[in-house]
């Protein structure tokens, strides 16, 4: 189930205004849950979004260069790495983006498994230098957006993808959207 424009989980029951069943999941055919690569599917719906003032389809970020202004992280996931406590009111959090020099050495891709390429092209990296602010268990799949001040609108840019604890300087780690433009797409738009 996709649950579109609610910021407070309020109820578990079904509610046709906010409520979509998820027809197929696409994964990104090199996706393996091996490797921390590739970490992005798109989900088709039974029917379409009723977009509304409040719920808007997704602008994408189309450059591959790491965004130069502040981003911005939204999840329902927990709010401590130490509990499992998860809010029940959308989270947001201001983040920047981290080179991938500074996040490969912060995950020690050397002796890490699942990064056996380090940090790749495709991935971005996104933090708070002061580690109070960070996605967490739960939040994996959630965007990463940058408000654009040229026209006022949200792009995504990444897709929350995995961290090590949360609410630590150590950043974490999203799949970059720009990279996979054209398998998007070739989905979503067949020729």
């Amino acid at each position: 189930m996709v649950r579109a424009g609610v910021v407070e989980l309020g109820s578990n029951t079904w509610n046709d205004q906010t409520d979509y069943r998820i027809a197929e999941i696409k994964l990104y055919p090199s996706y393996t849950r091996r490797e921390k690569y590739h970490d992005l599917a798109l989900l088709r719906l039974q029917r379409p979004v009723k977009l509304s003032s409040y719920l808007n389809a997704a602008c994408l970020y189309t450059s591959a260069d790491d965004p130069t202004t502040p981003l911005t992280v939204t999840g329902w996931g927990s709010t401590s790495a130490t509990t499992d406590k998860r809010s029940s009111s959308l989270l947001k959090a201001n983040v920047s983006a981290v080179s991938r020099e500074r996040c490969s050495e912060s995950y020690n891709v050397a002796n890490y498994r699942k990064l056996p390429r380090g940090i790749s092209a495709e991935q971005l990296c996104a933090g708070d230098p002061d580690g109070l602010h960070d996605t967490c268990q739960g939040d994996s799949g959630g965007p990463l957006q940058q408000l654009m001040s040229t026209d006022g609108q949200y792009r995504l840019v990444g897709i929350t993808s995995f961290g090590r604890g949360c609410g630590s300087p150590v950043p974490g780690v999203y799949t970059r959207v720009s990279h996979y433009l054209d398998w998007i797409e070739d989905t979503v738009w067949p020729r």
